[in-house]
């Protein structure tokens, strides 16, 4: 089950067994379209993607609805949520695909066990270097918003898609829709500028796969 999974880093795989037991964890399944949260839900669990990914999703006071990230396998969600002491979800999580889910009790995952094992301590480090990592992603996020053009938007996302994917063929993650939502614009207004890039002859794409023709110029627009 270890695989690539951040939260069980530097954890002996003979130990997994034990651990998942003793903070009380269960796995379940989803079909797509299914809500594994809705806003307003009581929460107390972490959620662990074994397969599959959920969207996270924001609605306003108008019925609006706004993507706040995509979950894939391995990745975690609701941590920041129950960490903060929130005890009802502020967002609601949607599978996007057939998934499986493993939830794990934070409250026994934050307090030492009387056991003391050893890979407690670890897994608490580990969920702590996520949640660090997750407010560095937040503030990227907040960069793509206040880019004051959509051009400078894409580019300065494709810019660290280049660099998390180590290439210039990148995958972003996002059908055209939810990417528009994700940076905050409108999807037509997305797609033309999109367009434009690729008749300038800076992009190439197909679905959620862009090929970064001009990097230098690419990183001229993310300024």
């Amino acid at each position: 089950m270890q695989n690539n999974i951040k939260l069980f880093d530097k954890i002996d795989d003979n130990d997994m067994h034990s651990m998942l037991s003793c903070i009380g964890s269960y796995s379940k399944s989803y079909d797509k379209g299914e809500f594994i949260v809705v806003a307003g839900d009581h929460i107390e669990h972490i959620g662990v993607m074994l397969s599959g990914a959920v969207t996270v999703i924001k609605e306003d006071a108008f019925g609006g609805r706004h993507i706040k990230a995509t979950i894939k396998k391995n990745d975690l969600f609701a941590h920041s949520i129950v960490c903060a002491g929130l005890t009802e979800s502020p967002v609601s999580i949607l599978a996007e695909v057939d998934c499986t889910v493993l939830f794990m009790s934070m409250k026994k995952t934050l307090l030492t066990c009387n056991n003391a094992c050893s890979f407690h301590s670890q897994l608490v480090l580990n969920l702590v270097s996520i949640l660090a990592n997750k407010n560095l992603a937040l503030d990227k996020k907040t960069d793509y918003l206040l880019a004051k053009t959509v051009k400078q938007k894409v580019a300065k996302y494709l810019c660290d898609c280049i660099s998390l994917q180590n290439s210039l063929v990148v995958d972003v993650g996002y059908n055209r829709n939810d990417l528009a939502e994700f940076l905050g614009v409108e999807r037509s207004v997305l797609s033309r500028e999109l367009s434009k890039m690729k008749k300038e002859g800076t992009i190439d794409f197909k679905k959620k796969m862009f090929e970064i023709l001009d990097h230098e110029h690419m990183n001229e627009l993310a300024v």
